[in-house]
């Protein structure tokens, strides 16, 4: 293999891993937020209902009193 594409090997790569960091960050901050809501619907009395997209990646939530 020549040098440009060792490089271009490894810029695929990190790109990879970045796309992939970036996509399981926002999932897991996700998963908190509903966490930390279903927590506060509970505390009032309610029922959280939580319907989430693939990866979690969008989320909707309302609490039923």
């Amino acid at each position: 293999m020549s040098r440009k594409q060792i490089m271009m090997a490894i810029g695929t790569v990190v790109l990879i891993l970045a796309i992939a960091i970036i996509i399981g960050s926002e999932s897991y901050f996700n998963h908190q937020a509903i966490m930390n809501a279903s927590d506060q619907c509970y505390d009032k009395g309610g029922s959280p209902e939580v319907v989430k997209s693939f990866l979690g990646m969008d989320y909707s939530f309302s609490c039923d009193m």
